[in-house]
Formats: structure tokens, sequence, C-alpha cells
């Protein structure tokens, strides 16, 4: 039965650690529980995300432990939603959190082209909403976003979805966009057609050698 404790403010590499640190990643059918310091960063809400879904698939039961306005504002990001968790607020959690999902792509499969134009264009239309002069950049946000979340379809080759979310927060005038998948990844990827690739290194020198 893996505890799986997350710091507060972790990093991506922090929550990797963290699963790793309790052979979590695969917990083929266990029940595994998530214990949040606070409400992770959108990369990290991916990464949970995209890891629950394999869990899920698995047959691993999630169960969430943190205080109420933390799992309540998961709940409101998608996250019981995506992977089948009873609701754990109350409703008055849950109105007192909506303050912090103004600008926000809940979590969010992506399976298929359908889901990927959809997540484009809320991301799109998050950033129109709530940012300056934000139609400068909107091309090329449009286009990073359509690339990365297309790759999951093109790439990872991953028997579950992709996963990915968004939040804008005010405060901060910051725009975080959390996309994982977990596929063959860059290495696995590359190597039926470039066998000579054998390390994550050269998988990346080699991807940018392409890209050129």
């Amino acid at each position: 039965m893996p505890l799986v404790s997350l710091p507060a403010r972790a990093a991506i590499h922090q929550a990797v650690a963290a699963f790793g640190a309790t052979n979590a990643l695969h917990p083929n059918g266990d029940t595994v529980f998530l214990t949040f310091a606070d409400v992770p960063a959108m990369d990290v809400l991916a990464y949970l995300g995209a890891w629950g879904l394999l869990a899920r698939g698995e047959g691993a039961t999630i169960k969430l432990r943190g205080d109420s306005k933390t799992l309540a504002t998961l709940q409101l990001l998608g996250f019981h939603q995506l992977l089948d968790i009873p609701p754990s607020s109350s409703s008055a959690n849950h109105q007192r959190s909506k303050a912090h999902t103004i600008g926000v792509l809940p979590l969010s499969p992506i399976a298929t082209e359908e889901q990927q134009y959809k997540a484009v264009d809320a991301i799109c239309a998050i950033a129109l909403a709530a940012i300056d002069n934000a139609a400068a950049f909107i091309p090329a946000l449009e286009w990073l976003a359509n690339e990365i979340l297309g790759n999951i379809l093109t790439h990872a080759a991953s028997e579950t979805p992709g996963v990915v979310c968004a939040q804008y927060r005010p405060k901060q005038q910051r725009f975080g966009i959390g996309i994982c998948d977990m596929g063959r990844g860059l290495l696995g990827s590359l190597q039926p057609a470039f066998p000579e690739v054998r390390s994550s290194c050269q998988a990346r020198c080699r991807s940018i050698r392409v890209i050129r």
C-alpha cells in the first residue's frame, strides 16, 4: 500500500522522486494514498493525472489526503473526475475554492485529435480572456500547444491517454500549462529509426538534429 507524500510547492522532479521512493509508479492493483501539502503546479498536476490513468488501467485504487481546501481545489481542477475518484470536499469548501479556478482548463485526457483541438482552443481562450495583448502571441501559443499535444498522439505509443491542464493565476500574472503522457519517451520514439541512439542524452541530441 504505497504512501506518496508530495511536498509543498513540489517541482516535477520531486514528484517523480516521491513515486520512485515508494515504488508507486506501477502499483499493479494496489491502493495508493496521495498526500498533498498544497495544490500542485500545472506540470505536476498533469504528471499526476497521467500517472493516475496508468495506475487505474492497472487496477489500482487511488485515495487522496490533504486539507479540505486543497482537496476541493483539486476537485475543481478535474483531478477527481479524470480518475473517477469520489468527491472529497463539502459544498462549502467547493464554493470557497471557485475563486482559485477562474481561467482554468481542468485535467483533460488527450487520446484523439478532437480532444487535442478542443484543448488548444481552450488554452487560447483563457489567454485571450485573461492576458492583455494576448492576440499578439496567440498564433505562437496555438502552434506550440498543437505541436506538444500532437506529439502525444504521434509518438507516445501509450496505452493510456495523455493529459493536459492549464490555469491563469491573476495575482502572480502567471499562465501555467501542464502536458504529460506515460508513453515510451524520446529515446523509445527515436530508436526504431535510429538504432544507434542508446541513451536519453543521445536521443535529445538526435532530436535537435532532426528538427534542424
